[in-house]
C-alpha cells in the first residue's frame, strides 16, 4: 500500500515471491501507483509471477481498509522509511508484519515485527514461508500488531500530544 516508487523497496518483494514459487503458492496485491508501474508489471511477468502477483493501481482509502481487514500478512520491503500511515492501518487490521528492519519501523513494532535485512529477497522469502505455515504466529503477532497501534496511536493518546503542541506554538 504506497507509492510504488524505488524506496519502497517492491522489488525486493517480487523476488521474493519468485522464490516461493518453488515451495508454495502465494497471493500478492500491491496497492498504490507510481514512477514504477511498468518495470514492476514488467518485473512481475519476468519473474513469472503475474499470476500470484496483482495491482491495484486505483483504489479508495475504504477499499484499502478492506483489503487489510480481509489480508492475514502485510509485507513493508522498505530500502528507507519514517513511520508510513500503510503500516499503522495494517497494524490496526491486525495483519502480521513482515518488514525491512529499519529503526523507525522496529521502534514501532518492536519485538512484534518478523524482520529481514532490507533488499534481501532470500530472508524475505524465509519468513513469508514460517509465517505462512504457521496460523497461531500469524494470530498472535497480528492482535499484538493490533494492541499497540490502540496503546500508541489511538485518538486517546495522539489528540492530548496534538493539544500541547498547538499549545506550544500559540505561547511562543
Amino acid at each position: 500500500v504506497g507509492r510504488l516508487v524505488a524506496e519502497k523497496g517492491l522489488e525486493t518483494l517480487l523476488e521474493a515471491v519468485a522464490v516461493l514459487r518453488k515451495k508454495r503458492t502465494v497471493q500478492v496485491i500491491l496497492v498504490g501507483d507510481g514512477p514504477l508501474r511498468n518495470k514492476l508489471l514488467t518485473r512481475t511477468y519476468a519473474l513469472g509471477i503475474s499470476d500470484q502477483v496483482s495491482f491495484k493501481f486505483n483504489i479508495d482509502r475504504s477499499g484499502v481498509s478492506r483489503l487489510l481487514r480481509e489480508s492475514q500478512i502485510f509485507v513493508l520491503p522498505s530500502l528507507k522509511e519514517g513511520l508510513p500511515t500503510a503500516l499503522l492501518e495494517a497494524m490496526a487490521s491486525a495483519n502480521t508484519i513482515i518488514a525491512s528492519k529499519l529503526p523507525s519501523i522496529e521502534e514501532t513494532l518492536g519485538d512484534y515485527g518478523l524482520y529481514f535485512a532490507p533488499g534481501q529477497p532470500q530472508e524475505l522469502a524465509n519468513l513469508l514461508s514460517e509465517v505462512l505455515s504457521d496460523k497461531e504466529l500469524q494470530r498472535s503477532r497480528g492482535h499484538r500488531a493490533r494492541q499497540i497501534v490502540e496503546e500508541n496511536f489511538g485518538w486517546n493518546i495522539v489528540l492530548p500530544m496534538l493539544e500541547d503542541l498547538y499549545k506550544e506554538v500559540v505561547v511562543e
